[in-house]
């Protein structure tokens, strides 16, 4: 799917060359120079023109005489993608003038004529990105009384919302407001936003107040003048905004909260599924997101001691922070529905909030893009006494990099995204309660005993999980860097998955894997090395059991060596299936085990690599203080065990002041670099 759609005639072609070039450098165009004139072009035109984010026509003379044109122009105007364009500045033909045009007579047909830029740039902008926009409604009071029950923080949750979405830097809301507006106000509000949107939009609505189910299991919005005994008449239905608001709208997504203390009429009786019935009535159409902070009847979502929801409080700090964003600094609904969902589900499990998503593009449907991340590596090139340090060490042939799953940003194979992903594959979400307040090793631990204590179906559906994660990911900058450090090198990794090892073999560079046996069928074998020999012009498998001591027979595969201090499963995998060979660390229980091995003379960490460590430095790369984690570096690298490294270097995003405290016990403050691991490497590489 390209961002841009060109039409225009070939007697205009010169210029259609000159603004596919200036528009590249920004966006992604198809135009006919890209179709396979040998093949179905007809069905390919028209594929192409409905998945293009924008279609730009150049109107000339030629252009206007062009059935072809014109043809593409019609289909471009009935999806509400069409951007015009006049090339000699006369007016667009009849059928079109109702669309905004641009005159671009002016233009030289420069791609670099700032006239261009000016005129057209923006506007394009604008539509391939496409415009938010959001209306917050609140109902605090009732005139009418009786039967509505009122949250008492719906003022302030849209006064919250709005702040957040209206005047955060990285949001850009255009924001509407009600606050106890009767209904022929809401239902007008509701249905303009909807209707006004175009292809590309990103719609919001949230509405904090009352809920009231009939007895028919009808699902109503209450507005300030809603009357119970009159709901049809005076409250707004869901049905009703699911097919005259939602469905026919033309936003590519459409973000639904609802903050709703929920009631029966009445004359209403037994249980309501009230997930069931936001499902039913929402459940339809392409690009919807349903976000409920509590399901259940009489639950006001006011909490006590605070002016605000929860849903509110999380969806404010999930866009504030980021802590909802997969590490691409690009939040989406998807990810930030999520992110409230676990947070509610961690706070108050009663409340049963839902998220979800029907025919949903999660990349779509933005909701925030941090303009204010971690510094760029411009930016970064100011800390020239700390990269000249790593670049020294590196030169020298003494940096050992400490690796965590935050290489990957908060991606998918972040213990939280995996934690997620297990729950998932499991079919639990509906009974576990976890989230990322959860360490790996916690979440394991409950996970294990859910799956009946059957450490190999665990560990199956582990794999299966880093397999599928992985599919989605390559190798970043980060690793490619680590790669190609001058031999020889020790990278030790605390990530259970085999992405950079992937990236050896496809590179066909020898090297050596070393892990710890936690479990095996021969007791003996506990606690000792797993050798795994990989890559080179033949690659094959080798697996070798090693005592500690046993390193000087690897030859050129030891000039690269990754030592997993949590083991994987692809480690088991490549060992000898009938040895029971298991090197996974990952409950409490396994670390607690692993630790208790460490402390024997025969299964402590190589001596080839204390020696190597005590002549080094060490780098943490996106490693996360997780307390397992940490524990397992204090006994092996720290000041407390044998081997004490020349110095200590971090790279670490932004983490709390708690975190930023214990890094400080870990790694001097010159030492410390606030930054994301791409734009470290990348302003490493300006220093040589």
């Amino acid at each position: 799917m390209a961002d841009i759609f060109l039409s225009y005639s070939h007697l205009d072609r010169a210029r259609a060359v000159a603004l596919v070039a200036a528009l590249s450098d920004r966006f992604s165009v198809w135009w006919d120079p890209d179709l396979d004139a040998a093949g179905t072009w007809r069905k390919d035109l028209e594929e192409q023109i409905d998945s293009a984010r924008c279609v730009v026509v150049l109107w000339s003379e030629a252009a206007r005489d062009s059935d072809f044109v014109r043809s593409e122009a019609s289909r471009a105007a009935q999806r509400k993608t069409l951007l015009q364009i006049s090339l000699d500045g006369d007016e667009v033909p009849l059928g079109f003038t109702e669309s905004q045009w641009i005159d671009l007579k002016a233009w030289n047909g420069d791609g670099a004529d700032p006239a261009l830029r000016d005129l057209l740039l923006m506007p394009i902008e604008k539509r391939v990105r496409g415009n938010r926009s959001a209306l917050l409604i609140g109902v605090d009071a009732y005139a009418h009384g009786a039967g509505f029950q009122a949250p008492a923080s719906a003022s302030a949750n849209v006064d919250a919302l709005h702040a957040l979405l209206g005047d955060q830097a990285d949001a850009h809301f255009e924001v509407e407001t009600l606050v106890n507006p009767e209904k022929t106000a809401f239902m007008k509000s509701l249905q303009k936003v909807f209707k006004d949107a175009l292809p590309n939009d990103t719609v919001l609505f949230y509405y904090c107040g009352n809920a009231k189910l009939s007895a028919r299991g009808d699902l109503y919005l209450c507005p300030n003048d809603s009357e119970l005994e009159y709901l049809d008449a005076t409250a707004i239905s869901m049905e009703w905004i699911a097919k005259r608001a939602l469905n026919e709208s033309s936003a590519s997504q459409l973000v639904i909260l609802l903050d709703c203390i929920f009631s029966m009429t009445p004359d209403a009786g037994g249980q309501v599924d009230v997930p069931s019935i936001l499902v039913s009535n929402l459940g339809q159409g392409q690009g919807k997101y349903v976000l409920s902070g509590c399901t259940v009847l009489d639950r006001d979502v006011a909490e006590r001691g605070s002016p605000v929801s929860r849903m509110v409080r999380w969806f404010v700090q999930g866009v504030e922070t980021f802590e909802a964003d997969d590490g691409d600094n690009i939040l989406t609904a998807d990810e930030i529905c999520r992110y409230v969902q676990h947070r509610i589900d961690a706070d108050a499990p009663e409340l049963k909030p839902i998220s979800k998503g029907f025919n949903t593009n999660s990349s779509r449907g933005e909701i925030a893009r941090r303009t204010t991340a971690a510094p760029t590596a411009t930016a970064l090139r100011g800390n020239r006494e700390f990269f000249l340090a790593i670049r020294g060490c590196l030169d020298e042939g003494r940096l050992v990099p400490m690796v965590g799953d935050g290489v990957f940003g908060s991606g998918p194979l972040s213990s939280f995204r995996l934690v997620s992903a297990l729950i998932q594959t499991a079919g639990l979400e509906a009974g576990m309660r976890l989230d990322e307040r959860y360490p790996l090793a916690t979440a394991a631990e409950y996970l294990l005993l859910v799956f009946g204590g059957e450490r190999g179906a665990f560990l199956k559906r582990l794999t299966a999980v880093l397999n599928e994660q992985s599919q989605a990911l390559v190798p970043t900058e980060t690793h490619r860097f680590l790669a190609a450090m001058q031999t020889p090198w020790i990278v030790v990794s605390a990530s259970y998955d085999w992405v950079f090892e992937s990236l050896l073999e496809q590179s066909g560079v020898p090297f050596t894997v070393v892990t710890h046996i936690l479990t095996a069928e021969d007791d003996e074998l506990d606690g000792r090395l797993l050798v795994i020999r990989r890559g080179g012009q033949a690659p094959s498998v080798e697996v070798k059991l090693a005592d500690n001591w046993i390193l000087s027979d690897l030859g050129e595969y030891a000039d690269r060596i990754i030592y997993k201090i949590v083991g994987s499963p692809f480690a088991n995998a490549l060992a000898e299936p009938r040895s029971g060979i298991d090197t996974v660390v990952i409950t409490e229980t396994d670390h607690m085990a692993f630790l208790g091995r460490l402390e024997n003379e025969h299964t402590k960490p190589p001596s080839a690599f204390s020696r190597r460590l005590q002549k080094s430095s060490l780098l943490f790369l996106g490693y996360n203080l997780d307390v397992w984690h940490y524990r397992l570096v204090g006994h092996i690298f720290s000041n407390e065990g044998q081997v004490r490294p020349r110095r200590r270097y971090a790279v670490r995003t932004a983490i709390s002041p708690i975190e930023e405290r214990f890094w400080a016990q870990l790694v001097a403050a010159e030492d410390r670099l606030q930054s994301d691991c791409e734009a470290f490497v990348q302003t490493l590489r300006q220093f040589k």
